[in-house]
């Protein structure tokens, strides 16, 4: 189907198509309901009825990826959490901490009046968060047929700014196809991937749902890991333990090193030096790519941090 991003109507159009996407995934079917005047009513993923102010005027995130979908949709938030990094104004506010361990003293200093977060990290000091008089979305990610773009969505239909996620979305659709359609030219053999974190003997590999694998499969690789909740682990969530035989028997097309520190390229080493995974093609034919700790979210933007990973696959010489 092709889409004329330029045309108002098609894009009132697709933001129609986002509305109503949102009011089933944000309000369990039911569409923004008008509340007392100068709010509308929202229901967030915590299943809890809210009044945001339909112009708020001081908006914070509590999550890096919803912070830069504010900026996306045409708002400067009022502060930081620490993850975030990708604009230069955004890295120079005032910082409420982490968003796993967010400083609610930090917060009520900047005065919001609408806050976005995530449901795992907000749920704990939900009602500390509250009695800073300002109205608190709880918003999950997970809970989205697209996990990368799902929580712009219902962001800009809260505040009415449909046009603008979908002028992103046309953004972050041109560079999916356009790599996709280089990694057929360039590399039409590589089907599967895996993404792995940990050495050569303890290994967590991503599921489908985290944000790598989900990038990564944007680009049509298959993610050999199955989405298997009982072996999650407890200081990654997103991951499982995983181990060499599985691999082994699956041999993926490529293999990506997520890396918290630097020790990625220490970990290829070890990988070329062990038989075991000496034996995987991927390593034999250096298909093994290491993800900057620049990949994390916060760090990059959805569209770069795609790009970045459809020029290291193409980038791989062919054998």
């Amino acid at each position: 189907m092709t889409e004329n991003y330029s045309s108002k109507s098609s894009a009132r159009a697709l933001a129609l198509s986002l509305i109503v996407t949102g009011s089933i995934l944000l309000g369990g079917g039911k569409a923004l309901a008008e509340g007392t005047e100068g709010f509308k009513t929202v229901t967030d993923h915590l299943e809890r009825t809210i009044e945001i102010p339909k112009d708020p005027q001081r908006i914070l995130a509590l999550n890096p990826n919803m912070m830069d979908f504010l900026y996306i949709l045409g708002y400067s938030p009022v502060g930081k959490v620490e993850e975030y990094e990708i604009r230069p104004e955004g890295a120079a506010l005032p910082s409420v901490g982490r968003q796993n361990n967010v400083n609610v003293e930090a917060v009520y200093g900047l005065k919001p009046d609408l806050i976005f977060g995530n449901v795992g990290h907000m749920a704990p000091i939900m009602d500390a968060l509250e009695q800073t008089g300002a109205a608190v979305v709880a918003l999950d990610a997970k809970r989205n047929d697209d996990a990368l773009l799902g929580v712009m969505y219902l962001m800009a239909q809260a505040l009415g700014k449909e046009e603008a996620a979908v002028e992103y979305k046309a953004l972050f659709d041109s560079v999916v196809e356009k790599g996709k359609a280089r990694l057929r030219e360039t590399q039409p053999d590589i089907k599967s991937m895996v993404i792995l974190q940990g050495g050569v003997k303890s290994i967590l590999a991503f599921m489908p749902g985290n944000f790598h694998s989900d990038l990564v499969g944007r680009l049509g690789l298959r993610n050999i890991v199955p989405v298997d909740f009982s072996r999650v682990s407890k200081e990654v969530p997103s991951a499982i333990a995983f181990n060499i035989e599985s691999i082994m028997t699956e041999d993926p097309d490529v293999i990506f090193i997520r890396t918290v520190g630097k020790g990625g390229g220490s970990t290829v080493e070890r990988m070329k030096k062990d038989p075991a995974w000496s034996s995987l093609r991927a390593v034999r034919e250096n298909r093994v790519i290491v993800m900057p700790g620049k990949l994390n979210p916060g760090k990059i933007g959805l569209h770069e941090a795609t790009q970045w990973i459809a020029d290291q696959l193409c980038s791989i010489e062919a054998k």
